[in-house]
């Protein structure tokens, strides 16, 4: 767990810090993220393709204040799970296509 949460930390310190949710959203859809509006602002966020994202993207999600749903498709994993763990602004998760672990599952038992 503490490596994990090493590697969780390493990777905040190398995600660029970004002055505003829309450049992040901005960096994010060149990796095939897909954004929906609410009002004009982006609520939520889905990658059908996971295989382009690293550890910092998945980082970068952390960092967005408005965005309340994400969806993962194909070759999201442990490692993507626990990076968002991070993100505590996400109200809904959904995924197809994944491949997660019964390990990996336990970051969202998490209190």
């Amino acid at each position: 767990m503490k490596h994990a949460a090493a590697l969780l930390s390493a990777s905040l310190l190398a995600a660029p810090l970004f002055a505003n949710d829309a450049e992040i959203v901005a960096t994010l859809k060149s990796k095939g993220a897909e954004a929906a509006e609410t009002k004009g602002v982006v609520s939520a966020l889905s990658f059908p393709d996971c295989s382009k994202l690293t550890a910092v993207d998945y980082a970068l999600l952390s960092q967005l204040t408005a965005v309340k749903q994400l969806g993962f498709g194909k070759g999201f994993d442990d490692a993507g799970l626990k990076a968002i763990g991070a993100a505590t602004a996400i109200e809904t998760l959904s995924t197809n296509g994944m491949d997660i672990s019964d390990e990996g599952i336990r970051v969202l038992a998490r209190a």
